[in-house]
């Protein structure tokens, strides 16, 4: 028997003990799997011949997967399986949404929001057009990058986009920040006034030499020597 401590997935604690086993899979391609142990080559032929398509490790020896298919018996009967499911669809918004949306002070407040899509979603404009058909928005105020949506939505309205199946994560975005140099001024960063701060303490080494390593490059100058001749004149 597998390990029992719950999963972190999106910010959320799952424990999948606790799971309700469901019924069937006809309404998601999207499912996870718990195995008895970690899941090895020939056990993810076994479930490739099935339908199951492995995409991601949860932790816990425990695997989120695609699979179209209806029926989850037919995983449920692999000896190396302890649990098959529907992914659940309250994980998708992280919990640093759900915290923003329940402090907003109005019901109306909007949120910008990147919506993460499942390995394997390779249409992005058909789940924009699942996007405008459950919630209504214009699908000119729905940005898409590298399987990534954003958008900008009150609650009520994210709650819908959490239906849409091909939705695996909803996050906040965070602003960006810009930082300035006021704070230099605090702590005296920029002290041009010679009097001692946090930044300007006092130097107690050695003075510098003046001997210095560029002038004991330059050669001496070799002495002038004057010869004279016996008369006295210069040669």
């Amino acid at each position: 028997m597998s390990s029992r401590r719950p999963l972190r997935l999106n910010g959320h604690e799952f424990s999948t003990a606790d799971a309700t086993p469901d019924v069937d899979a006809s309404d998601s391609n999207y499912i996870y799997i718990k195995g008895n142990g970690p899941i090895k080559g020939q056990q993810k032929q076994e479930l490739a011949d099935l339908g199951v398509f492995v995409s991601e490790f949860l932790g816990q020896d425990t695997y989120l997967c695609r699979y179209e298919p209806a029926d989850l018996e037919p995983i449920r009967g692999l000896s190396f399986i302890e649990q098959a499911n529907l992914y659940p669809r309250h994980l998708k918004k992280s919990t640093r949404l759900e915290d923003t949306i329940s402090t907003a002070g109005a019901p109306d407040d909007t949120f910008t929001i990147d919506i993460i899509l499942h390995k394997g979603e390779t249409s992005p404009d058909r789940v924009v057009s699942d996007i405008v058909e459950k919630t209504g928005l214009n699908p000119e105020d729905i940005s898409e990058e590298q399987n990534i949506l954003r958008l900008t939505a009150d609650a009520e309205t994210i709650a819908k986009i959490q239906d849409v199946d091909a939705v695996k994560k909803i996050e906040k975005v965070i602003d960006k920040k810009f930082f300035n140099n006021f704070a230099r001024q605090d702590i005296h960063a920029d002290n041009k006034s010679g009097e001692e701060g946090p930044t300007s303490v006092p130097y107690n080494g050695k003075e510098r030499p003046s001997w210095s390593p560029t002038r004991a490059l330059i050669p001496a100058r070799r002495p002038t020597h004057t010869r004279h001749s016996p008369g006295g004149s210069r040669l």
